[in-house]
């Protein structure tokens, strides 16, 4: 305990208003006034566990003059005021300190109204008890449109002794509204909301003159409508209000109350917690999105955005405007069907901005192989050549043709027994068609047919056009269209073998003697091997796209956006090779001492093989792509592509997938 001694204010002494003796009389010659006396002061002498804000008064035995007062209260150590009511004087003094002993007195010289003076100082003293440390109390949080004028609360705060507050409002989150200062001061000061969708976050403290309260915090969240705003969070619920306390699961349901059949009202927003949202997200007219709330406390925190993932989309639009996505991370996954694409925004005649966002795509998966092309069936066989006779008159019969898409050619029967040359073989069909054998002449003995001729070979299919290494775009929700490798042209089926002659008859008879016999027949011709189809086309590689605008208006402030990788193209599928082509048929051989053997048929040509598949195209990969509309891009953007995927290996190879930051079609 502490004891204070000194005065902080001399005591004024006031001096007599009248000259004279202590026995002169008062006025108009009456009895002098009575002396002034201290009745009773509070505290009183030796109290103790006095409030330090805790007035002095002392009462006088009557009314006093308030002009004799001034200066004649004191309080050692402490200043204050003196008000006056009647018989009874208030010292206020500015501060107390607790736990202290302080000396008080009333000096000799105060009078009373009557002209009665105090004879002598009054003194007594007393201990304040020890000093309690106020409450701050800073309101209840507050929700508040952008730019809307702000006023903080501390009305609740107190001082358990009573003593006058010191205000101070130490921001602590949010954009700065204290200019700069760190701290607000007052027991009700106001700002402007910013214009960005934040969480501003005070602590209040008020002290006393001797010492400071714990802090008080409120929370004033700045949101676009108040109300029009509704809340998510992964663990809620979406049949819930949608609001804090209990939110909505699903951006889906949160946009489509929010945009319903009216329309939005100015201002609609959904409140994402931090977590993952599957995708894709829709978006619509006049609902904006804003990210980043702590799950628990809903404050807004820019290191924990909201996530749209686990779908190969993460925002897709066609016709909204008056949309800004803020604060989310836009997650689309890795293509895993062969061909298919990702994307992480497809945006189709809308105007949307994105802020403080991050856009990536995944990977492109690769284009399928082309198959490759049927195989030719092989040609028929030519009929064999009939046998002749060597004595007879019986001729030896042409082979039949091998039947095919091409044919061969008939084989010639055999010359009849005498002067009779063997028929001439048929032409294998076709315009490449083996040509025929000629027929045997006659004599002793008779002449051996020809073999017929081989059919020529059917054309090779021409080899299929590779795809680019970009694709084209399509309406929703089809996106994009690979760049195929195009199919491998059919080859030509083989011509027929031609017919081989039959052989030549035995004679003429001579003078003397007669031995005659009939030639044999030639083989049939085999005909054409079948074509082989052409391979099919490697299929295009997806598409790595982070953002896709097609016409309308979009901002990109404070985003990153980055493509992954191209898929690579598909492989051309080899063409079928085609048949072989079917053998000729043998000429007859009976008797071939005497009469003409028959020529052999020609076998068929092979079929033409089928071209090959073009390659696939590299599936592209670009940060920002647009066509026809108009893009800005600012503040600390990024725009990062990947590789574009390789073209498919083929006869002509596919296009490796172009590759661009920014790529305006």
């Amino acid at each position: 305990m502490r004891f204070r001694t000194a005065l902080a204010a001399a005591a004024i002494a006031l001096s007599a208003a009248c000259s004279g003796s202590s026995g002169s009389s008062g006025p108009s010659g009456g009895p002098p006034p009575a002396p002034l006396t201290v009745v009773e002061v509070v505290p009183a002498d030796g109290a103790t566990g006095v409030s330090p804000s805790a007035p002095v008064r002392v009462t006088f035995s009557e009314a006093v003059d308030p002009a004799t007062l001034q200066g004649a209260i004191a309080v050692a150590g402490a200043t204050g005021t003196v008000t006056v009511s009647g018989a009874v004087a208030t010292f206020t003094p500015a501060v107390l300190v607790g736990d202290t002993t302080y000396a008080a007195r009333v000096a000799a010289g105060v009078r009373s109204l009557a002209g009665g003076a105090l004879a002598a100082d009054h003194a007594w003293s007393f201990t304040t008890g020890a000093n309690r440390a106020p409450v701050a109390v800073a309101g209840a949080d507050q929700d508040v449109a952008t730019g809307a004028p702000v006023a903080l609360d501390a009305s609740g705060s107190v001082d358990p002794d009573g003593a006058g507050l010191e205000y101070a409002w130490t921001q602590v989150a949010g954009p700065d509204v204290t200019g700069g200062a760190g701290a607000l001061h007052g027991p009700a000061p106001a700002f402007t909301a910013p214009a960005e969708v934040s969480t501003l976050v005070f602590d209040l403290t008020v002290r006393d003159g001797q010492s400071e309260s714990a802090p008080d915090r409120t929370v004033v969240t700045v949101l676009r409508n108040p109300a029009a705003a509704l809340f998510v969070a992964p663990g809620g619920d979406d049949t819930a209000a949608g609001t804090r306390a209990a939110p909505l699961a699903t951006l889906r349901v949160a946009i489509e109350r929010l945009g319903g059949p009216g329309g939005a009202v100015p201002g609609a927003g959904v409140y994402a917690a931090a977590g993952t949202y599957f995708g894709p997200v829709v978006l619509a007219s006049g609902v904006s999105l804003y990210g980043g709330f702590d799950p628990a406390t809903w404050l807004r925190d820019a290191a924990a955005p909201s996530v749209i993932g686990n779908s190969l989309r993460g925002v897709v639009v066609t016709g909204a405007t008056g949309v800004v996505v803020d604060g989310f991370t836009l997650a689309a996954g890795d293509a895993i069907s062969p061909g298919f694409s990702s994307f992480g925004a497809f945006l189709v005649d809308s105007e949307v901005t994105f802020s403080r966002c991050a856009i990536a795509a995944g990977n492109g998966q690769a284009g399928a192989a082309g198959g490759a092309g049927v195989e030719g069936a092989p040609g028929n066989a030519g009929g064999a050549g009939g046998g002749g006779s060597c004595d007879g008159a019986t001729v030896g019969a042409g082979g039949a043709a091998g039947l095919g898409a091409w044919s061969g050619g008939p084989g010639g029967a055999g010359g009849a027994e005498g002067a009779n040359a063997g028929r001439n073989g048929s032409s294998g069909g076709g315009a490449n068609g083996g040509a025929s054998g000629g027929g045997g002449a006659y004599g002793k003995p008779g002449q051996r047919g020809q073999d017929g001729a081989t059919g020529g070979d059917g054309f090779q299919g021409l080899n299929g056009a590779p795809g680019g290494g970009f694709g084209a775009l399509l309406p929703l929700p089809d996106a994009y269209r690979t760049s195929d490798g195009f199919g491998g042209g059919t080859g030509g089926d083989g011509f027929g073998g031609g017919g081989g002659g039959g052989g030549g008859g035995q004679g003429p008879c001579g003078f003397l003697e007669c031995d005659e016999g009939s030639g044999n027949g030639g083989g049939g011709g085999g005909s054409g091997g079948r074509l082989g189809t052409g391979g099919g086309g490697g299929r295009g590689g997806g598409a790595s796209l982070g953002v896709v605008v097609v016409r309308g208006a979009v901002v990109l402030r404070d985003t990153s956006v980055r493509a992954g990788n191209g898929g690579a193209g598909g492989a051309g599928g080899a063409g079928g090779l085609g048949g072989p082509g079917g053998r000729g048929g043998a000429g007859g051989a009976t008797c071939t001492g005497e009469v003409g053997g028959g020529g052999n048929g020609g076998a068929g040509g092979r079929g033409g093989d089928g071209g090959w598949g073009g390659g696939g195209g590299g599936g592209p990969s670009v940060a920002l792509l647009n066509e026809g509309g108009a893009v800005t891009v600012e503040g600390a953007s990024t725009l990062t592509p990947g590789a574009g995927g390789a073209g498919g290996a083929a006869a002509r190879p596919g296009a490796q997938g172009v590759s661009h930051a920014r790529w305006d079609r």
